[in-house]
């Protein structure tokens, strides 16, 4: 083949890719109150959301197929609260069936600008899925026990899909969604997703703006794909999501829906399971369940877990603490969070360093990963000098002393549950 010839076959590959730029949507501030578009919002918002501004309302899908099909007119918008953001989905079907059919795929990168970009959240909702029925199990032998269901699922659900990146610890966005027969013909398909799973990336004052990898494949019970994007490939020719700039005011106002869903008690759970889990082969090796063997560096071997909590999980819990004291309550505590009470400038510091106990998990794996890489380069860091211990042995006068510091404890009973 002669460089003039593939020259001639390439040019038009070349002239589509640079005239196909990916489309654009930006998500627009919701007015209406914080509950509004929780769980997906209802068939009157979603309708009114797609007919009272049309602007909003993108239709840029391309059709990918040559069978026929009865779908048509699909169009996307994005509106956004201090509770979440609510991707609606339309399409115009003359099938008249309570939900559609084929299903819907999403793709969602949240730091396309990074040295290393992520891989996208792909999240799939297939409506011909009615899902399996779970039964009862018996604690013994597993036995099945009757026929009582645990958990009956009537309709489809979404299913997320962990990119398969290396050292990437994967956590499911916490999204809902609903699906409306519009009485004219064709349907409504509504996605609301919390801000809680995008504590790292809000496009807070330090970030500013930012611009999201998104695309949304629309696959047809016929096999044709409506895509808004610039190709069907999935995980290329994504369109672009980009957000403004929050204002403070709106920031603070997520923050505070955050703690009202028990923001600070999720993170002392994860905090305790991680210490948990970084700790146990110490005990196991104190109550002499392991043989101890020469460090490997590897989890489960006692003296490098411990070395690295000393060195780098502890430090960082302990950096935590004022922030996660400041915003946590015992459970079924009558009383307000500590945070509420504080001083307004004090309230907007710990605000801003709220995501700091959301991205919790990710701060320890990468501790982790640079413990273990200066293991490796021979940089083992060096245990911190043992605290001074005030405890005294306990001798048959001391007790006298135990007595008297027990008596002294001050008991809270509006936080004690009986």
């Amino acid at each position: 083949m002669s460089l003039r010839l593939l020259i001639l076959m390439l040019v038009p590959a070349l002239v589509h890719c640079a005239s196909a730029a990916p489309p654009e949507l930006a998500p627009r501030p919701y007015a209406g109150g914080w509950m509004d578009l929780l769980d997906g919002a209802t068939y009157e918002r979603a309708h009114t959301l797609a007919t009272a501004r049309p602007e909003a309302l993108d239709t840029r899908f391309a059709r990918y197929g040559d069978a026929p099909e009865t779908e048509s007119g699909h169009g996307l918008l994005a509106v956004y609260n201090d509770t979440g953001w609510l991707l609606v989905v339309r399409h115009d079907d003359t099938a008249d069936k309570p939900r559609p059919d084929g299903r819907i795929e999403i793709f969602i990168a949240t730091r396309p600008d990074a040295p290393a970009p992520d891989a996208p959240h792909h999240l799939v909702l297939d409506f011909d899925d009615q899902g399996p029925t779970n039964r009862m199990v018996d604690r013994q032998m597993y036995e099945v026990a009757g026929l009582e269901e645990r958990e009956r699922r009537t309709g489809p659900a979404i299913v997320q899909h962990a990119p398969l990146t290396e050292g990437y610890d994967y956590e499911p966005l916490d999204v809902a969604f609903r699906s409306f027969r519009r009485p004219g013909g064709g349907y409504y398909t509504t996605f609301f997703f919390r801000w809680g799973r995008f504590a790292a990336v809000l496009p807070d004052g330090a970030r500013g703006a930012q611009t999201w990898r998104f695309k949304i494949i629309r696959m047809t019970p016929g096999g044709t794909r409506f895509v808004w994007g610039v190709n069907p490939h999935p995980h290329a020719g994504h369109g672009v999501l980009r957000w403004p700039a929050f204002r403070s005011d709106f920031l603070a106002d997520i923050y505070r829906q955050w703690l009202t869903t028990g923001y600070g008690a999720d993170y002392v759970a994860q905090k305790d399971r991680l210490h948990e889990f970084w700790t146990v082969s110490r005990r196991e090796q104190d109550y002499g369940f392991l043989t101890v063997a020469e460090p490997t560096f590897e989890p489960r071997n006692p003296t490098s877990d411990a070395l690295f909590v000393a060195t780098a999980l502890d430090p960082l819990i302990h950096a935590n603490q004022k922030l996660a004291d400041a915003v946590y309550k015992p459970r079924f505590s009558p009383k307000p969070l500590p945070v509420l009470s504080m001083p307004e400038p004090v309230r907007k510091l710990i605000f801003a360093e709220l995501p700091r106990l959301r991205t919790f998990r990710d701060d320890v794996d990468a501790r982790r990963r640079d413990f273990l890489l200066n293991c490796l380069l021979g940089r083992a860091p060096q245990p911190p000098p043992p605290r001074e211990s005030k405890e005294t042995d306990i001798t048959e006068t001391g007790w006298d002393a135990i007595d008297a510091a027990a008596g002294n404890v001050n008991i809270d009973l509006d936080d004690t549950v009986f």
